[in-house]
């Protein structure tokens, strides 16, 4: 889906930004480690049990012998009791409606303003491509500037 945020414009010019309709899905799973500046992405078909416990098992292969601290919201595949959650992750849930407490949520706050506000995509593929330019435009320090929160 298309978003629109502010831009500039000329004064007294028109200003038109495209939209398109219509919904293309994929979902993006990330883990940052605010103080190194490392992270896991995974896409997966679907967001559900099944696929979170995948994306768990990637952060610990990921990360192998270190203890991994992951905040979550309280999504149902994040709180389901079939979860499998490998021994050294240690999973800490947010209050409810407080994205602003995730790491990770900082990063694609960043990445949607920074490349996907006022542009239509053509198709998945594309919003992929842009995902992919984003996050190769990002280094360690700008993970970790991008991440930190003085609470961790």
């Amino acid at each position: 889906m298309t978003t629109l945020s502010r831009a500039w414009a000329e004064k007294g010019k028109p200003f038109v930004v495209k939209a398109k309709q219509g919904r293309e899905s994929v979902h993006a799973y990330a883990s940052v480690d605010p103080w190194l500046g490392e992270g896991v992405l995974s896409l997966k078909p679907k967001a559900n049990t099944e696929a979170m416990g995948a994306f768990l098992d990637e952060v610990a292969t990921a990360f192998p012998g270190r203890k991994v601290l992951m905040f979550m919201d309280n999504a149902g595949w994040h709180t389901a009791k079939k979860l499998p959650v490998p021994p050294d992750i240690t999973i800490a849930f947010l209050p409810p409606r407080s994205p602003e407490l995730n790491p990770v949520e900082r990063l694609w706050r960043h990445i949607r303003q920074g490349h996907m506000h006022n542009r239509v995509f053509d198709g998945l593929q594309q919003v992929l491509g842009a995902l992919d330019e984003a996050l190769m435009d990002l280094g360690s320090e700008d993970l970790k500037r991008i991440c930190a929160c003085g609470y961790l």
